[in-house]
């Protein structure tokens, strides 16, 4: 029986020792001494076996089955002794490491012996489709792992370059900024200049250089990997005369290195790779034969690259839209980064939201709230004390452009919604989507008015939620339909209101200091409802006016003594497991005091 004081250490001896069993029954297989367990520094392993494989009738290889100090809870990892080389096999590290399980792979701590059988059985197919070169295209559909091999193994690397360039041909001049500690590769100097302004970097501190977008066909194998100048000189012939002249043009003196950025599409998604090259010694050679200023640009660059080295590689690290939102496969970002959302109110439920819609892609964002942040604020804002006293917008503006560099615009404007607001009003126009998560029926009836009675208003979401955020309310009103007010009473409380509660007075010890109570716990689930919202209303572009809300735990309801409204149940029926999202019509109605006046 196991020792439940340490039920760890007692799982990890049962399985060792029902390995040492499973091995001992295998021919040629035998347990490794501590010594022969020194194969990764940075991985320290406490049991270990070696074993023999035969594939292909008759091929055999050495393997070495180790045991890290998180087994039995990590897999097991399998080792290819005197194997080939690194890069010539797929899905083979430099230490000799075969990758056959994803990382933080679950597996049975009660069936170790099962484990590792099936290990060895995908060890023998990898191993099989190696020697056969059935799985080389693994090389190009894997392209970074393996190239971060090549940067090691050759020694010849540089400090990681940050893209922000679009993950697509053709092949183009592009531009380069560096300084002592980053490097970024973008479509051009003011795109650069905005992200790294985004970031709170100045560009002033680095150096702006023209560099080559070369987009190859596909990823490259190993054996394609340019080693030499000449290699790069090869890869760049079918760039455009066009772009080789920009590049070129103005390289007086010539640069100390020529900086180029291999980009391909991969089944995976498009991966990049940076490939430097140093002058030549004689750069006089370069200009030989022709005037000053008039060498072509093709013959320019493969003098330059021909005469040179090596080819010093470097990661590329993409940071553009389609990679941070969603890794090229969230089809829904080419609506999201051209989408322009004003946001009016960024409290504790408009702060997060914006920030939500931001990470959700959103590319443009208008930011809007006279307040500025206090104290009491901070237990349930995504803002913190650095931010107290400060305008909201405007805090929220830098934080959220720091956070999501790749951002079009962040817009803040410090001031209220209303009649005085003109300039505001009319570039709220032109926005695709209003949100508005006051809380104020001033501002939101104002907001109904103005929707109502101007040309090409846009659609207008309103979020609210209810006492301690148990119940919240998501309502699209299309700039045809129903208007907010035919959902709405004479003092903006909705006619289909969730829950009853006893009379409670939420007041701070302070005049005109009223507050609603809830937690950000609770709110996380209006933050939800309201970002989706957004979302599906950016995407499907939808006409028609929607009310969705969400309903929180019964449990929670029945201990701060509320219970839901006759009028809720008599509309959705019994949700006494609640926790769920529904969606009601908003019909217009003929009492309505705006829709009534058209």
């Amino acid at each position: 029986m196991c020792n439940r004081m340490n039920l760890p250490l007692e799982r990890r001896n049962i399985a060792i020792n029902e390995l040492d069993e499973f091995f001992k029954g295998i021919s040629s297989s035998r347990r490794l001494p501590d010594k022969a367990l020194e194969v990764e520094r940075d991985r320290q392993f406490i049991a270990g076996w070696h074993a023999k494989r035969s594939v292909l009738d008759g091929v055999e290889f050495s393997l070495h089955v180790l045991l890290d100090q998180d087994y039995p809870y990590s897999p097991p990892q399998i080792f290819v002794v005197d194997g080939p080389k690194a890069l010539e096999w797929p899905h083979l590290d430099r230490n000799g490491k075969l990758c056959i399980t994803p990382q933080n792979t679950a597996v049975d701590v009660d069936d170790p012996v099962g484990v590792v059988k099936c290990l060895l059985k995908d060890v023998d197919r990898l191993i099989e489709e190696s020697v056969t070169l059935a799985n080389a295209e693994d090389f190009r559909d894997e392209f970074l792992s393996y190239w971060d091999i090549a940067m090691y193994d050759e020694g010849d690397r540089r400090s990681p370059i940050t893209s922000i360039l679009e993950p697509r041909g053709p092949s183009r001049c592009i531009c380069f900024w560096s300084n002592d500690s980053i490097k970024v590769a973008g479509e051009t100097a003011e795109g650069i200049r905005i992200w790294l302004n985004h970031r709170g970097l100045k560009f002033k501190d680095g150096k702006f250089k023209k560099c080559l977008l070369t987009w190859l066909p596909e990823p490259l194998l190993p054996s394609e990997y340019p080693r030499h100048g000449s290699d790069l000189t090869r890869m760049v012939r079918t760039v455009p005369r066009d772009a080789m002249a920009a590049l070129t043009k103005g390289w007086k003196p010539l640069p100390t290195e020529f900086i180029t950025i291999l980009g391909m599409q991969s089944r995976n998604g498009a991966c990049f790779a940076g490939c430097f090259v140093q002058s030549p010694k004689d750069t006089k050679s370069i200009v030989n034969g022709f005037r000053r200023g008039r060498v072509e640009p093709s013959v320019l660059l493969h003098r330059y690259t021909v005469g040179s080295k090596a080819v010093a590689k470097a990661q590329v690290r993409r940071a553009d839209h389609s990679w941070v939102h969603g890794r090229d496969h969230d089809h829904r970002q080419t609506k999201l980064r051209g989408a322009r959302v004003a946001l009016i109110g960024c409290g504790s439920v408009g702060g997060q939201l914006a920030r939500l819609v931001a990470q959700a892609g959103v590319g443009h964002l208008m930011l809007v709230d006279p307040q500025k942040l206090q104290w009491s604020n901070t237990g349930r804002h995504c803002l913190g004390a650095r931010a107290v006293d400060r305008s909201k917008a405007r805090a929220l503006a830098s934080e959220i452009k720091s956070s999501f560099p790749q951002m079009g615009t962040v817009l803040y404007k410090p001031e209220a919604v209303g009649p005085g607001a003109e300039g505001l009003m009319k570039e709220l126009v032109s926005w695709d989507l209003i949100v508005s998560t006051t809380g104020s029926w001033t501002a939101e009836c104002f907001l109904n008015d103005w929707q109502q009675t101007t040309v090409n208003a846009p659609a207008i979401l309103y979020g609210w939620v209810e006492a301690y955020a148990l119940a919240a309310h998501s309502v699209l009103i299309a700039p045809t339909g129903p208007c907010l007010s035919c959902g709405l009473d004479s003092t903006g409380r909705a006619e289909l209101q969730v829950i009853d509660w006893p009379e409670v007075t939420n007041q701070e010890p302070a005049c005109d200091a009223a507050y609603s109570p809830y937690g950000p716990a609770e709110l996380a689930f209006a933050h939800a409802l309201l970002a989706e919202t957004v979302i599906d209303a950016l995407v499907r572009q939808t006409s028609v006016s929607s009310h969705r809300i969400w309903i929180g735990s019964p449990r929670r309801i029945e201990d701060l003594e509320g219970q839901f409204t006759a009028k809720f149940v008599q509309e959705f029926g019994d949700l006494s497991d609640g926790n769920r999202t529904l969606e009601s019509s908003w019909t217009r109605s003929a009492q309505c005091p705006v829709c009534g006046r058209e």
